[in-house]
């Protein structure tokens, strides 16, 4: 399974990574089909278009600039980047792409950029590698000859079973042979393997079996560090009979093979039982554990007990075709006893030959999460006293209205707080005791609120609570005056002596009102006669319908 092409192509193409391919002008020429589900765009629809027209216009110039330093970099792994991506629906995602910069490699011929969602959180690329037995399974089931040559001494170091059906030599004849003996071309061979460090890429030459015979084959160079030696590693593909056809597939193949190698994510697979077969070398740099721990495994054994269920019911859903193919998410647990909130994209390959498994391509979103959940509170929340913001407090007092609806005996309050004389403090006191005395009032106006009521800071000094089930204006009356009361007594701290009250301006909703905007507006103009009337006072609309009812602070 694991040197079948078919293998590395559906995981290119179920990997939960966007992964695309641009030639030197920014062009796009190929997309995994994940950007259909990550970004919401169709792949097909953007082929051959500039990738800078996706990009947020305060990001293009540096897009533009950092395509421009990728060229003139050369072959290599280029520095990650994180831009804004338009999605299909318009919005905009923080993007982080890694590049591998493969212009010069006529394999390719362009950058392959591998590229995640990471809105409110940059995470470290996780770049899937194959393990030393894995490569050495791929070494010898290759159909392709592969020699492991010294770049000194040229020496063949070992060839793979391939090399001996394409020669002619056995192993053991081979590696007392130097490159340069199967070689036609013995000086540009020499010349190849000695730059193959610098320079890698593909070449054709002219090499001879041992029968004399001289045909033509191409050869992909790729160095590594062996004990202190530099080895090239030699792919080599016997092009004599290879016809225009031929020439495409093979060229698709060396390309997913690059694809596969600067993906990102754990992909694991298992068979029809849920016994893991593979387990991508990331796993250990995700979750801890070495991939052939998890190889003869269940499926099950690092899932939460509370969330195994769950994931076989999502996973029979959409095998049955009753639910569409989403990540499922669950918990993990790390080797290091925790447990990891993870997404997990499965997909069922148990009928595709090359495969048969189930893939599996899963990323832990932990951190993704904690950072959402942040940034939606400081989204909601006001950062001075933590109360829910004007935008939170418009949908709850919203929901508050709608709920109201299906109790007619009851109705919704809207009471708008506003200090008198605030500025008194600020200007004697200067900001920070005025900051110190709204997160005192705040903590006071929650403490005071009754279960279901909702007090938010809409900016300033002005406060408004959402007070529910409320059966009349009486009632209301009593609860703007214990707000009045909170305030004020016992002094706050923070206010050194000075005097801290307030006006309060409010408004009854009858049942089934729904226009928020309309009850705001009477509220403020109520709390507007309060103030103008020498503060420390409550206005009260007893309805929207203007019936006005009047109290005041003594």
């Amino acid at each position: 399974m694991g040197g079948d092409a078919s293998f590395l192509r559906a995981l290119v193409d179920h990997s939960n990574d966007v992964l695309f391919v641009m030639d030197a002008a920014g062009v796009l020429r190929f997309a995994s089909r994940s950007a259909s589900w990550v970004l919401g765009l169709d792949p097909d629809d953007y082929l051959g278009t500039s990738a800078l027209a996706l990009v947020h216009p305060d990001d293009a110039d540096e897009a533009r600039a950092a395509l421009g330093r990728s060229n003139a970099a050369g072959y290599g792994v280029l520095p990650n980047k994180v831009v804004r991506v338009r999605r299909g629906d318009g919005s905009w995602c923080w993007f982080e792409i890694a590049s591998f910069n493969l212009v010069d490699d006529p394999a390719v011929g362009g950058f392959v950029v591998s590229g995640r969602d990471v809105t409110d959180r940059y995470e470290q690329d996780r770049v899937l590698r194959a393990s030393e037995e894995r490569y050495r399974l791929l070494f010898e089931t290759s159909q392709d000859p592969v020699f492991l040559t010294d770049t000194e001494s040229l020496a063949i170091l070992d060839a793979n079973p391939a090399a001996e059906r394409t020669y002619g030599w056995s192993r053991d004849e081979l590696v007392a042979m130097t490159a340069t003996e199967v070689s036609a071309e013995p000086e540009a061979t020499e010349r190849a393997i000695r730059e193959a460090g610098r320079e890698r890429g593909v070449v054709q030459r002219l090499h001879r079996r041992r029968d004399g015979s001289v045909f033509p084959v191409e050869i992909s160079y790729g160095t590594f560090a062996l004990d202190r030696h530099q080895v090239a590693v030699a792919v080599i593909r016997d092009i004599s009979e290879r016809d225009a056809a031929h020439a495409v597939l093979k060229a698709s193949e060396e390309r997913f093979r690059l694809l596969v190698q600067h993906a990102s994510d754990v992909i694991t697979t298992f068979d029809a039982d849920g016994v893991c077969t593979y387990a991508s070398a990331s796993i250990a740099e995700v979750f801890g554990y070495e991939p052939a721990e998890r190889v003869g495994t269940q499926a099950r054994d690092l899932m939460h007990p509370d969330d195994v269920d769950h994931v076989q019911t999502m996973v029979g859903q959409q095998f049955a075709g009753d639910a569409h193919q989403a990540a499922i998410a669950y918990r993990l647990r790390h080797r290091d006893g925790s447990w990891r909130q993870v997404e997990t994209v499965i997909t069922n390959l148990l009928e595709e030959p090359g495969i048969r498994a189930l893939v599996c391509n899963t990323r832990d979103v932990t951190e993704l999460n904690t950072t959402r959940a942040r940034l939606e509170h400081q989204a909601t929340h006001d950062p001075l006293t933590g109360l829910p913001n004007r935008r939170l407090f418009f949908e709850l007092a919203q929901q508050a209205l709608a709920r109201a609806t299906r109790d007619p005996a009851t109705s919704t309050g809207v009471l708008f707080v506003d200090l008198d004389e605030f500025k008194v403090i600020n200007d004697t006191l200067g900001h920070e005791a005025g900051d110190a005395v709204l997160q005192a009032l705040a903590e006071r106006l929650r403490h005071i609120a009754r279960a279901g009521d909702t007090v938010a800071r809409l900016g300033g000094d002005e406060f408004c609570v959402v007070c529910e089930r409320v059966a009349s204006a009486e009632e209301l009356y009593r609860l703007a005056r214990r707000v009045i009361d909170a305030i004020s007594t016992p002094p706050i701290a923070a206010a050194q002596g000075l005097p801290v009250y307030a006006s309060v301006g409010a408004v009854l909703a009858p049942s089934g009102a729904d226009n928020l905007d309309e009850l705001l507006r009477r509220a403020d103009i109520e709390l507007y006669r309060a103030k103008r009337a020498g503060g420390g006072r409550i206005k009260i609309t007893a309805s929207i319908a203007a019936e006005r009812r009047e109290f005041h602070n003594g």
